[in-house]
């Protein structure tokens, strides 16, 4: 875990570009969600900002469509799990022993930026969804994990993934969510 961890803050995680939306063989639908403001404007939990979003900054969501036992389409509960993927800006003259967005690994333990605000609880639900697949176990439930941009300073990346991330559920469905955020 700590080296997928590494790899993850090191790399930024890239999702391809070729397209925004992409199939991927273990049944996880993927998508890139950008902040667009002219979008969001208007949304309940708004946060007005006085700069725009690049491309190359958004969030995103993997959709999985459960089933039941019987072999018909999913339950009316879903499984949303959220974490977000933005850190507060680092310099190295701020006290780091080591470059910040250059993670390493040192008696068992993992610093860089963003090692444990959030990347780690990102990393960590993700791979639970990874080990219980590899024991054969596959949920009956919509499951979506949703990597987030702007908690830091807004919520907009949430707010702006929430209409995605939340889709395969219905005002009937009974929704738990899980926010892997280690200090709140």
């Amino acid at each position: 875990i700590l080296k997928l961890l590494q790899e993850t803050l090191g790399s930024g995680a890239d999702v391809e570009a070729s397209g925004a939306k992409s199939t991927q063989p273990n049944c996880f639908d993927v998508e890139r969600i950008p902040v667009i403001l002219d979008k969001i404007k208007d949304k309940r939990g708004f946060s007005p900002v006085d700069w725009n979003y690049d491309e190359s900054k958004f969030n995103v969501v993997a959709s999985y469509q459960g089933g039941s036992s019987d072999g018909s389409e999913g339950s009316n509960k879903a499984l949303l799990l959220q974490g977000h993927v933005d850190v507060v800006p680092a310099n190295e003259s701020d006290g780091w022993t080591h470059p910040p967005f250059s993670p390493i690994i040192k008696d068992g333990r993992m610093y860089g930026r963003g090692s444990g605000d959030m990347k780690a609880g990102v990393v960590a639900m993700i791979y639970a969804v990874i080990a219980l697949r590899r024991i054969g176990y596959l949920p009956r439930t919509n499951l979506t994990i949703c990597t987030v941009i702007e908690e830091e300073c807004t919520g907009n990346g949430a707010l702006a993934a929430n209409h995605t991330s939340l889709l395969p559920f219905s005002d009937t469905t009974k929704t738990a969510v899980i926010i892997p955020e280690p200090f709140n």
